[in-house]
């Protein structure tokens, strides 16, 4: 376009026209050229204004599409930790729940085994109380066998008791006198002793043969 422009210029300068007109042409040229250099450059300078605009348009999408996919990314991953924690978090639930469940069944056996402490402990104190109730009635047996014992001695060194007669372990005195229930009971308890009571057969069957012998020796 300039070329085309100087061409002009020297096409007027070859004219009939007088130089002033000539000068004046010229300068009007020159001034177009420059305007027309300055409207080029205008356009210029919109193109790269528009190429800039354009290419800043393209980087901020290309920015925001990058910064999407991090958020996306972001997001995704804080999902992903969250599930590991959620998941983390039901496996210690669920850990909890079976030790609590564990925690109860061990107390229940605990109160169970305590109750049956609890039932040993009263079955123990109640045979205590009826071994020391045996104790003590084997105390009295003994204290009573123990005087009857000394009083037996005593019937024995006694002159008119020579004559006894054993039968396990106790001894039999046979009097010769006629008395009745009442008087004998009295010596006999005045002695130590009482009346003869039979508890058994084989006991019986010694008194019977004992009387027999005193009847055969009074004939």
């Amino acid at each position: 376009m300039a070329e085309g422009i100087y061409n002009n210029v020297s096409s007027v300068e070859l004219s009939e026209a007088d130089r002033g007109e000539r000068v004046e042409k010229t300068v009007t040229i020159y001034m177009s050229a420059d305007a027309v250099r300055a409207q080029e450059t205008n356009t210029q300078r919109e193109t790269t204004t528009q190429q800039t605009v354009v290419r800043t348009g393209i980087r901020c999408s290309r920015l925001a599409v990058v910064c999407v996919g991090l958020l996306c990314v972001l997001l995704l991953t804080t999902n992903i930790v969250l599930y590991m924690y959620y998941i983390r978090d039901q496996t210690i639930i669920a850990n909890l729940t079976a030790g609590r469940e564990t925690l109860l069944s061990s107390i229940r056996n605990l109160t169970e085994e305590r109750d049956q402490l609890k039932s040993s402990y009263q079955n123990l104190t109640e045979e205590k109380e009826q071994i020391n109730n045996t104790y003590r009635n084997l105390i009295q047996e003994y204290h009573i066998l123990q005087t009857k014992f000394h009083h037996l001695v005593k019937l024995i060194e006694k002159s008119c008791f020579k004559e006894l007669k054993t039968f396990g372990s106790s001894f039999y005195f046979f009097s010769t006198e006629n008395k009745s229930w009442s008087e004998s009971r009295q010596d006999c308890r005045e002695g130590g002793a009482d009346l003869v009571i039979i508890n058994s057969k084989e006991e019986q069957m010694f008194l019977i043969d004992q009387k027999n012998e005193r009847i055969s020796g009074l004939v």
